[in-house]
């Protein structure tokens, strides 16, 4: 009876409402596929931070951050009568008089099979959020040393054209954690300029004095750009007057 009782208890849809108390990015059926890229930090001082893109029918991750599911109709009076059902058999199972010794069995059984669900190491998969790594960079990592090398101009303005100031750079490790947040801008447009302004809350717009060498100026003054964020004290100025 008690199984049948902790099964009642675990198919209310009160649960399943609440541990996915969001949406999808795309419903099912609709033509248009939509993405959404979502960063997962503690922000600024930590040292990891996860950037998760989201496609097609994927589970938006921000809308089930700050979803607030409502309780279900039937929830408290289902609640209520398995409370008394609970009540009733521990009532009877406190009356027996032989092989005691047997609850004492099936309380360890269940609090060992509590121990390890709860321990358990389990794919994302299991929990309906199918995660890959990105095959082209799966892990960035910043470590404290210098540039290599930097650029002997002193125009901001980079001087490449198309898309090739946004090559990533070889292996892994890049220098700082601005070189790891510069890595992610090249691989995810505007989501190093999110991450900027995360890690370094100072970084609301382009300033030159921020930045040690001209590669970075070059780079952080086209991607501010891109973004529509301001890139100059003048230009700041204008947006903060015309709002």
């Amino acid at each position: 009876m008690g199984s049948v009782f902790a099964l009642l208890v675990g198919g209310l849809r009160q649960w399943n409402v609440e541990k996915w108390a969001g949406r999808r990015l795309t419903r099912l059926g609709d033509n248009k596929v939509k993405t959404k890229t979502v960063c997962l930090t503690r922000g600024n001082g930590h040292r990891y931070a996860m950037l998760l893109v989201g496609r097609g029918t994927a589970w938006d991750l921000e809308a089930m951050a700050t979803a607030k599911p409502d309780p279900m109709p039937e929830t408290p009076y289902m609640l209520g009568i398995m409370a008394v059902l609970w009540s009733c058999l521990l009532i009877a199972v406190s009356g027996l008089k032989r092989n005691t010794w047997f609850l004492v069995l099936i309380g360890a059984m269940g609090m060992v099979q509590n121990i390890y669900a709860g321990a358990a190491k389990r794919p994302p998969g299991a929990l309906n959020m199918n995660i890959v790594p990105y095959l082209q960079r799966p892990s960035i990592v910043g470590l404290s040393f210098d540039w290599p090398n930097d650029d002997e101009t002193s125009d901001e303005e980079p001087t490449d054209e198309g898309q090739q100031w946004r090559q990533p750079l070889p292996g892994k490790l890049v220098p700082g954690v601005r070189g790891a947040i510069r890595e992610v801008e090249k691989i995810f447009p505007k989501a190093g300029v999110a991450l900027m302004q995360e890690y370094f809350p100072a970084v609301v717009r382009y300033e030159p004095e921020r930045y040690r060498t001209n590669v970075e100026k070059k780079f952080w003054k086209r991607a501010f750009r891109e973004s529509g964020m301001p890139v100059s004290l003048t230009r700041a100025r204008n947006l903060r007057n015309f709002q």
